[in-house]
C-alpha cells in the first residue's frame, strides 16, 4: 500500500534552511510553509539591484538631454557630425544598462521567490532528511538538488498488487472490489480497479498482471 500522490521536496536554489516548522507525521494544508532558505544575501543584491537602477535611470535622463542639446546643435552646424554620433551612442548606451540593470532585478525576485517552498496539495509528511541550518542544494544542480522532505496525500492509497492469471479475467477496470489489510484485524476497505497490466510477469515463480488498485477516503489506521 502507498500514497496515490508523493512528492520529494527539494528547494530550486542553493542555500541554508532558516525555517523549518514541520516534522515527521504533520498533516499540512496546500500552500502551507514547509521550509524557508536564508535570504539575506539575495535582499541584498536587490538592494545594490534598486541602487543600480536609480543611477542608471539619472544617467539615461543626463544622456537624454545631452542628446537633445547636441541635436539642436547640429541643427544649427554648431558641432560636428562626429561629436553628434558619440552623443546619440552614449544615450543608446545609457538606454541599454537600465534595461540590463531592471533584467538583473527580475532574476533576484524570481530568485527570492523560491527561497519559500509551500504544500504542493494537502498532505502529510512522511519524511525530514534535513535539520534547521543545513545547506541544501537546488534541484537545477547534478545531484537534482537536496531532498528536504518527502510528502505524500494519505486520504488517498494505491495498491500495486500483483494478480494472478487464473484471476485476472474476473476484474475489469472501474470494477469495485473489498480489500481486508493483515495489519488491521477486522478491517475491510474498499477499492477501485483503476488499471490492469496488459502483459503478464512473473513474481515469486507465479505468472500474473500488475493491477493498481485505488483506495479514497481510506481509514487512518491503513498507513503507506
Amino acid at each position: 500500500i502507498s500514497p496515490a500522490e508523493q512528492v520529494s521536496v527539494r528547494p530550486e536554489i542553493n542555500g541554508k534552511i532558516e525555517e523549518l516548522p514541520v516534522d515527521l507525521g504533520d498533516v499540512v494544508k496546500k500552500g502551507d510553509l514547509l521550509f524557508k532558505l536564508d535570504d539575506k544575501e539575495l535582499q541584498q543584491q536587490r538592494a545594490s539591484n534598486l541602487t543600480a537602477i536609480e543611477r542608471s535611470k539619472l544617467e539615461l535622463e543626463k544622456a537624454r538631454r545631452d542628446y537633445e542639446r547636441a541635436e539642436r546643435l547640429l541643427a544649427e552646424k554648431l558641432i560636428s557630425q562626429e561629436l553628434f554620433d558619440d552623443t546619440k551612442t552614449a544615450f543608446e548606451l545609457a538606454k541599454n544598462s537600465l534595461d540590463r540593470s531592471q533584467r538583473d532585478l527580475a532574476i533576484i525576485e524570481e530568485r527570492l521567490t523560491k527561497t519559500e517552498v509551500r504544500a504542493p496539495f494537502d498532505c502529510t509528511v512522511l519524511t525530514r532528511p534535513i535539520s534547521m541550518g543545513q545547506a541544501v542544494s537546488g534541484s537545477g544542480g547534478v545531484s537534482g538538488g537536496s531532498e528536504v522532505l518527502t510528502v505524500a496525500d494519505l486520504n488517498s492509497m494505491v495498491i500495486n498488487a500483483h494478480v494472478n492469471q487464473a484471476d485476472v479475467p474476473r476484474l475489469k477496470v472501474n470494477q469495485t472490489v473489498e480489500v481486508s489489510v493483515e495489519a488491521v484485524a477486522g478491517l475491510s476497505v474498499t477499492g477501485l480497479v483503476e488499471r490492469i497490466a496488459p502483459q503478464a510477469t512473473i513474481k515469486n515463480n507465479i505468472k500474473g498482471f500488475a493491477a493498481r488498485i485505488l483506495l479514497e477516503n481510506v481509514d487512518p489506521r491503513v498507513r503507506p
